[in-house]
């Protein structure tokens, strides 16, 4: 049997979103309906899942819209929960 890699539980940190970068490379794209949507979601669900970011280059790797979202509301003081991984720009990209 393969020994497996013993994973690090994942810590969540909350971070100012003046202090988080979109990755200007992520291929999501939403129209504005679906973008207008998220924002309701994220007000009336709060942030059910964290942003994830690449602690190297300080890129999201996930949730680029909602901080978007976020960004656009002006919010730039606001806390949010975020997970940092470790990881090459290759493999951030995948």
């Amino acid at each position: 049997m393969a020994k497996q890699k013993q994973e690090t539980p994942l810590q969540i940190e909350y971070v100012a979103i003046r202090d988080l970068k979109l990755a200007e490379y992520n291929p999501k794209k939403f129209d504005s309906k679906q973008f207008k949507n998220l924002g309701t979601s994220v007000k009336v669900h709060g942030w059910i899942a964290p942003l994830v970011v690449n602690k190297r280059t300080g890129n999201v790797i996930d949730g680029n819209q909602r901080l978007k979202n976020e960004i656009k509301k002006g919010n730039f003081d606001a806390q949010v929960p975020v997970v940092y991984l470790d990881v090459d720009e290759e493999t951030e990209k995948k």
